[in-house]
């Protein structure tokens, strides 16, 4: 048998996606405190993740798209 295909699932499996995943969200809100300051000092990163986390909680149909 000839192998055709062979796939990987490169979250956490060939890298750790966490500390890119924390670096995109640090890029977001440094791009919103230069852009739309009120929303960066009312919101903190963490609180806007959490935040994103819960919104996204109603949407169960479409979680594998979220994560």
């Amino acid at each position: 048998m000839t192998i055709k295909c062979l796939t990987f699932d490169l979250d956490d499996t060939l890298w750790d996606v966490y500390p890119v995943i924390m670096k995109a969200e640090k890029r977001f809100h440094d791009w919103l405190t230069e852009h739309y300051p009120l929303i960066a000092n009312d919101f903190d990163m963490d609180t806007m993740v959490t935040h994103r986390q819960h919104y996204f909680t109603q949407f169960e149909e479409m979680r594998h798209d979220f994560t």
